[in-house]
């Protein structure tokens, strides 16, 4: 049985929108159009496209290892990316593409967090499974025990 919350199909959805963000990005940068968010690999970019590809299809199917991998490649490409742009932060002059740019790193950051917890709870959720509508049914046998002391002492005539 899978179980996906809506903030599993949520996420999904950003991950897909920042994939193809950054396929826009890439090219733009390929093509050489001024874009306020620039890449400084183009085929790691490249390579982390084609990885967050695949961890989103992992993550569809709620594997683990999908939302580990994505986790860490984005800590290893776009974490060192933020941490080159700290000092120039951290300066108090800041043009607007540093700033768009460290939003943007953020962001790349955040998503693959929510992601791995929404996973994690996810998978927590199919091993053990609850669902409030139905287990008092199922699992009372506190409930059962009282309704069996409370029927045994209904002693009706019938004529």
């Amino acid at each position: 049985m899978k179980t996906r919350t809506m903030a599993h199909y949520l996420i999904i959805m950003l991950m897909v929108m920042l994939l193809i963000f950054r396929f826009i990005v890439l090219s733009t940068t390929v093509l050489g159009i001024n874009f306020p968010v620039t890449i400084e690999n183009e085929t790691i970019e490249i390579a982390i496209i084609f990885i967050t590809l695949i961890c989103i299809i992992l993550f569809t199917k709620t594997k683990l290892i999908g939302g580990i991998l994505y986790l860490l490649t984005s800590f290893i490409y776009y974490g060192i990316e933020f941490i080159k742009l700290l000092p120039a932060i951290n300066s108090g002059v800041i043009s607007m593409n540093t700033a768009i740019q460290a939003v943007v790193l953020m962001i790349e950051l955040v998503i693959p967090i929510f992601a791995f917890f929404i996973l994690i709870y996810d998978k927590k959720q199919e091993i053990n499974p609850t669902d409030k509508k139905t287990d008092f049914f199922y699992k009372g046998d506190q409930y059962d025990r009282k309704y069996d002391d409370r029927a045994d002492k209904n002693n009706y005539r019938t004529m």
